[in-house]
């Protein structure tokens, strides 16, 4: 019988769903459909469908990457476990955002006849001001935003495009997030424009 499970992030509207699970909480724990904490065996749940329970900051999933940064260094590479580590170094733990309420995953795929199809790998990962308008975070310290909430978008939005013909919008919702799409979401954001210290 198949765990029945609330999802906790608001973007995805409470709603009551069947399947296996994994839940990231505060602190960066992570606990199996029926509340084990495996946090220390992230490597087994990669590619589990993840929630984020409320109030999950950006902190809590470098704590999570921090104690499992030897299987993330596989996904993300040193750089960007060491990047992570850096941030969490750095941190300031009264620094708020005042124009970067939350921080968003979520998937954006395109497709067009002269580049192909993008957007399936990994979501897209975005800043949300107060006006609910997506802002770029890729060029802030990423210890600057370890305290904003993070939440998992409720849309995938299919972007569409034929030579001389106009472009076509499709909107599906509430997509899945693996906890692999969660970090490598995160992490290639926010080391645009480079990496920490290799740490492994």
């Amino acid at each position: 019988m198949d765990y029945v499970y609330v999802m906790n992030n608001p973007a995805e509207g409470g709603k009551k769903g069947r399947g296996k699970m994994v839940y990231l909480r505060r602190g960066g724990m992570l606990l199996d459909e029926h509340g084990n904490d495996v946090t220390c065996n992230s490597k087994d749940y990669l590619f589990k469908n993840c929630t984020l329970d409320d109030g999950v900051t950006l902190n809590d999933i470098f704590v999570l990457i921090e104690k499992n940064k030897n299987v993330f260094a596989n996904i993300v590479g040193n750089r960007g476990v060491g990047m992570v580590i850096d941030a969490l170094t750095a941190y300031l733990p009264n620094l708020i955002l005042d124009d970067v309420r939350n921080i968003e995953l979520h998937w954006v795929i395109r497709c067009d006849d002269l580049s192909g199809t993008s957007g399936i790998e990994f979501p897209l990962v975005d800043g949300v001001d107060h006006d609910n308008k997506y802002v770029g975070i890729e060029a802030l310290p990423p210890s600057y935003l370890l305290n904003t909430p993070v939440i998992l978008g409720d849309k995938l939005v299919i972007c569409e495009h034929h030579i001389g013909e106009s472009s076509e919008e499709k909107i599906l919702n509430n997509p899945m997030y693996t906890l692999i799409d969660v970090v490598y979401g995160i992490v290639f954001e926010l080391t645009f424009f480079g990496g920490g210290e290799p740490v492994i």
